[in-house]
């Protein structure tokens, strides 16, 4: 594609008074860089629904508030970024502008599968990866896997990792991580690096 995106997630000063991230996208034919959402200066956006929403507004522009952006990953004309601080997983449309929120009430727990996204929760969302009509989602605290439907309500649903931080292989259900941090696809498989563990 002509253009890369990138998320920035301010880390001082500490909570609550962190300041909040920006998404931006760079041309890469002209070098050209911009400011697509974020900071939330201006007034008028939806602050978003549950707990921990001192820094989070759905909106366009700078109305939008981002808190430990994580992950980003592009698909159909939307950006998909991942929250770590907020617990959540946000969206752009690409042609109109407006973020909002698919998945994740705030909540720091992993919580509930197969219910609607904004009904559940993510203990640190970071890495973001689609295969077909889901988006992967690194549960990164949860030590977990889910995925979140593409389609309303944005159901999400258990991939891989018991919940319990460890180092296993086998069944997706039994598997064990520590911290997944990123992941990435070739359409067929995800690849996952962890964090925690060593």
């Amino acid at each position: 594609g002509a253009n890369l995106y990138v998320v920035e997630s301010p880390s001082s000063p500490p909570p609550p008074s962190t300041p909040p991230g920006y998404l931006r996208k760079i041309n890469i034919a002209s070098g050209n860089v911009t400011t697509l959402a974020g900071g939330g200066t201006q007034s008028g956006g939806t602050p978003c629904s549950g707990s921990n929403t001192d820094n989070c507004v759905d909106g366009t522009g700078a109305q939008v508030k981002f808190n430990g952006a994580n992950g980003i990953v592009y698909h159909n004309g939307f950006l998909y970024i991942t929250e770590f601080s907020n617990n959540r997983v946000r969206r752009m449309n690409l042609a109109t502008g407006v973020v909002d929120t698919i998945a994740g009430d705030g909540a720091t727990t992993s919580g509930a599968d197969n219910i609607p996204g904004t009904s559940t929760s993510f203990h640190g969302a970071t890495g973001a990866a689609v295969v077909g009509n889901q988006l992967y989602v690194a549960d990164f605290n949860g030590h977990r896997i889910r995925a979140v439907s593409l389609t309303a309500p944005f159901t999400v649903t258990a991939v891989a990792g018991t919940g319990t931080a460890g180092h296993a292989d086998g069944p997706m259900a039994s598997a064990r991580f520590y911290n997944p941090d990123h992941l990435t696809t070739d359409g067929y498989n995800l690849f996952v690096t962890e964090y925690g563990g060593d």
